[in-house]
């Protein structure tokens, strides 16, 4: 997923006021704990602040209130772009699509 996905994501996990270690969000966004690292760094410098709870036990935690429009998808919606797959020709825009579908399964999963 691209970057600005890949944020939108890990805020809207944060905003539930849970903890998540590194290693979860760097599983549950597919990326290194380093890219995590440098996404809580780009956070920071647009005004968004995570809490870092250190030790064994540690993670990330959102304190500040953070609006976002809301990121809504149901599974009928995947279901309707499986289906239009069926029918494109154009081997190019099939991919596309099967990308965009992994990538709404995934909001999907995760929120």
């Amino acid at each position: 997923m691209s970057k600005l996905s890949n944020l939108l994501i890990m805020i809207q996990l944060l905003k539930t006021g849970r903890k998540y270690s590194l290693s979860e969000l760097a599983t549950k966004l597919e990326v290194s704990e380093r890219t995590i690292r440098e996404y809580k760094l780009f956070l920071e410098e647009t005004g968004i602040y995570l809490e870092t709870i250190r030790g064994r036990y540690g993670g990330y935690i959102l304190r500040q209130e953070i609006d976002l429009p809301s990121i809504s998808f149901k599974e009928q919606d995947v279901r309707t772009i499986d289906t239009a797959i069926d029918y494109i020709k154009d081997e190019k825009l099939k991919q596309q699509l099967i990308d965009l579908s992994s990538k709404i399964n995934l909001i999907i999963l995760f929120l």
